[in-house]
């Protein structure tokens, strides 16, 4: 892994009863393979707040191919509340082939 000089990026968006908040941290380059193929990706995290009728946090990293213009991969978590409804979401994918396959 080749770090970064950590740049973080904040965005936030509020709707009539909630605000997400999200932080875009760079982390570094790496390589991950595809298919047998060693594909050069930066690493970036996203973390998310949500507040107001909406309550809860999500992370996300994702690894960008600097080649191919493709997210490599994607994992996370979720967990939020909404109207009372607890939601817990926990995800792993990755890219298969560097090429569409039939």
């Amino acid at each position: 892994l080749t770090p970064l000089i950590p740049h973080r990026s904040c965005v936030s968006c509020t709707s009539s009863d909630s605000t997400a908040k999200q932080t875009v941290t760079p982390v570094g380059f790496t390589h991950l393979t595809v298919d047998g193929t060693s594909v050069r990706v930066l690493h970036v995290t996203v973390a998310s707040a949500l507040s107001g009728a909406n309550q809860g946090t999500s992370l996300q990293h994702l690894w960008l191919s600097t080649d191919h213009s493709v997210l490599v991969k994607n994992t996370g978590r979720i967990d939020a509340t909404q109207g009372g409804v607890n939601y817990h979401e926990r995800y792993s994918l990755a890219l298969q082939h560097l090429t569409p396959q039939q």
